[in-house]
C-alpha cells in the first residue's frame, strides 16, 4: 500500500509486480516507460499478494485470481479521488501484477506523449478533419488508451461516432 501511494504522489500511471520465488521486481510506469524501482528477495510475494487482497477487501485466503479487474477507489496526492485496476497473470511460480491509476485530474495532451513531430502532425490533421478512420493497436501497457484520451480532448468540441473493441488476453 506504501508503494501504491508512492505512485500515485509521483504521477506514475501505473505500478508492475513482477517475479517468482526466487525475486519480485516492482516497477512504476512514468511517462510511458517502465522504471524499475526495487528488487526484492521472492521470499515477499505472499505478503504482497495479502497486502492487495487486504486493500481489495479480499480475504488473505481468496488467492491472486480473485484480484483481477478489481476496482479501488482512494485519494492521491491532492486529495483527488483515484482509481486503482488491478489485473494479474500467473503462470506456475511466477506472476504479474499490474495496478493502473487512473486519476480524473491528470490529462495529457498529444504533445505530453513523446510522439514523432510527424506522427503528431498527422494525428492533428486527422482530429481538425473530423472525418475518416483511425484504428489504435498496441499490446498491454503501451497507451492505447492515454493515446486515445489525449485524442478524445481535441476532439471534445463535437460528438464523434467512436468504437472501442479490448480483449485482453
Amino acid at each position: 500500500p506504501a508503494l501504491l501511494g508512492n505512485a500515485v504522489q509521483w504521477s506514475a500511471d501505473a505500478v508492475r509486480f513482477e517475479g517468482n520465488t526466487k525475486e519480485l521486481v516492482v516497477a512504476f510506469r512514468l511517462d510511458g516507460a517502465w522504471r524499475v524501482l526495487l528488487r526484492l528477495p521472492g521470499a515477499v510475494r505472499p505478503d504482497l499478494i495479502a497486502s492487495l487482497l487486504t486493500l481489495a477487501g479480499l480475504e488473505a485466503d481468496q488467492g491472486l485470481d480473485s484480484l483481477d479487474d478489481r476496482r479501488l477507489a482512494t485519494r492521491g496526492g491532492t486529495g483527488s479521488p483515484v482509481v486503482l485496476a488491478l489485473e494479474t497473470l500467473s503462470m506456475g511460480p511466477a506472476c504479474r501484477i499490474t495496478v493502473t491509476i487512473r486519476d480524473p485530474s491528470r490529462r495529457f495532451g498529444l504533445d505530453d506523449l513523446g510522439l514523432s513531430p510527424e506522427l503528431g502532425r498527422r494525428l492533428r490533421q486527422w482530429t481538425a478533419a473530423r472525418q475518416g478512420l483511425l484504428l489504435v493497436v498496441g499490446g498491454s501497457d503501451s497507451g492505447r488508451t492515454t493515446l486515445l484520451r489525449a485524442l478524445a480532448a481535441r476532439m471534445a468540441g463535437y460528438r464523434p461516432s467512436a468504437m472501442l473493441l479490448h480483449d485482453p488476453v
